[in-house]
């Protein structure tokens, strides 16, 4: 049995940049939480299917998150492009699915949304040189803005109905 006050972490997206980064992290936690590292591309781990509702519940059912790090995504904002259809399917269908599927059997769980810089679009322009803030607009002008937009959006709306959402927009990433 695991003790109550562990924490059960899973992230989507495991296998990209950031979260290859973070699995590092929670490895130097010294077991003080358990992580199921779910993720597509070379390092393959636990490869599941956003869009397969019954996959995705099964997967929340049996991990019993006390946490879920959503980074899965069509990350490449070229690929949004040449596939807009698969970008909002995987980007917001798939986010629904991840935080349906959280409400409903791991409610307690804190659902961490990572966005991306991309949902502001054309208020990089507007700021004209001061830098961009939370309280900017969201105006999206690429297909990977829109959809992350959209599903930002989406968790907000989500939280109203219980989800514990927090979202993020993060910039570019180096490392």
């Amino acid at each position: 049995m695991v003790d109550s006050l562990t924490h059960r972490i899973l992230i989507t997206g495991a296998s990209g940049f950031v979260g290859s980064a973070l699995l590092q992290l929670l490895a130097r936690d010294h077991g003080k939480c358990e992580v199921f590292a779910f993720g597509h591309g070379k390092r393959q781990m636990n490869p599941i299917d956003l869009m397969d509702r019954s996959a995705v519940e099964a997967a929340i059912r049996k991990t019993r998150p006390t946490a879920l790090v959503h980074l899965a995504a069509v990350a490449a904002p070229a690929d949004a492009r040449n596939a807009p259809r698969h970008a909002w399917d995987v980007n917001v269908t798939g986010t629904m699915n991840l935080a349906e599927s959280a409400m409903r059997h791991a409610p307690e769980a804190r659902f961490v949304y990572v966005g991306s810089s991309e949902a502001y679009g054309a208020s990089f322009q507007s700021a004209a040189g001061r830098p961009v803030t939370e309280s900017e607009p969201l105006r999206p002008t690429t297909v990977y803005g829109a959809t992350k937009a959209a599903a930002d959006l989406m968790i907000g709306q989500m939280a109203y109905d219980g989800l514990r959402a927090v979202r993020c927009r993060p910039f570019n990433h180096t490392g």
